[in-house]
């Protein structure tokens, strides 16, 4: 995907050569990961075709692989405790907090909440967001946090609650790219639907690591338990999208 970045308070902070090299390394983790799509996806949102639950395995995917620890507890008393943030990694005695905020807006003042508790502590090196642009957020679903809401709530606290909790922060906006891009109407899936919800994530994850391994789309498909899903009735299988469906997901550059 295409990675755009604002930083705030964060001059000081990315001048250090360590975090410096951390954060490159992010980047080219992100410019990485694959637009994974399906056009006509959703018969009540027409036009939505990105797979949401699969970029998130894949930049989870590709972090873990590259070294950052996830589910990380910033609050409470202990590991199994207290509010958690998606990534972390240690520099030094310090760390870089990482949320990637693909879901609903809200939940971004929350992720303020966690990166300003580590400032109070004293540990935070960086604090770094990463969400969807508007357009490619248009593209996937409805509510979600987008990297310019993430900028625009930036610039309202920033002499109020950032003021007071100068957090140095590093905001990433991920936008498709029309030259990486996965099409898994393709792929040996018989519907979408096995590609999301809180049973998927194991289908997820098991299509993501063939993708990144090279394996063509058109031989990724469902494990067992999936075909028995379909064979069973509970997911109906795939219909071709309509050329009218084909040509309004069609992805432009951002």
């Amino acid at each position: 995907m295409n990675v755009s970045s604002f930083s705030n308070r964060a001059d000081t902070a990315l001048r250090n050569r360590t975090i410096r090299r951390e954060v490159r390394g992010l980047i080219e983790a992100l410019e990485s990961v694959s637009t994974t799509l399906w056009p006509g996806k959703s018969e009540k949102q027409a036009g939505k075709c990105i797979l949401q639950p699969m970029l998130n395995c894949w930049i989870e995917q590709e972090l873990v692989e590259r070294g950052w620890t996830k589910e990380v507890a910033v609050t409470g008393v202990s590991e199994t405790d207290g509010m958690r943030v998606d990534f972390c990694r240690k520099i030094g005695k310090r760390v870089i907090l990482l949320e990637v905020q693909l879901g609903n807006v809200g939940r971004l003042y929350a992720d303020f909440a966690k990166f300003q508790h580590a400032q109070m502590k004293g540990n935070l090196a960086l604090a770094i967001t990463v969400s969807l642009t508007a357009a490619t957020a248009k593209l996937t679903d409805s509510g979600l946090s987008t990297h310019e809401n993430t900028l625009t709530r930036v610039a309202e606290f920033n002499d109020t609650i950032f003021e007071a909790i100068p957090v140095p922060l590093l905001c990433l906006g991920l936008s498709h790219d029309p030259s990486n891009v996965v099409d898994l109407s393709k792929s040996r899936f018989p519907h979408p639907k096995i590609l999301s919800g809180k049973g998927a994530k194991a289908e997820i994850a098991s299509a993501v690591e063939k993708l990144r391994r090279g394996v063509p789309v058109e031989w990724v498909g469902p494990r067992e338990n999936a075909a028995v899903m379909v064979a069973s009735g509970r997911v109906a299988p795939r219909r071709a999208a309509t050329r009218q469906t084909a040509r309004r997901t069609h992805l432009k550059a951002a």
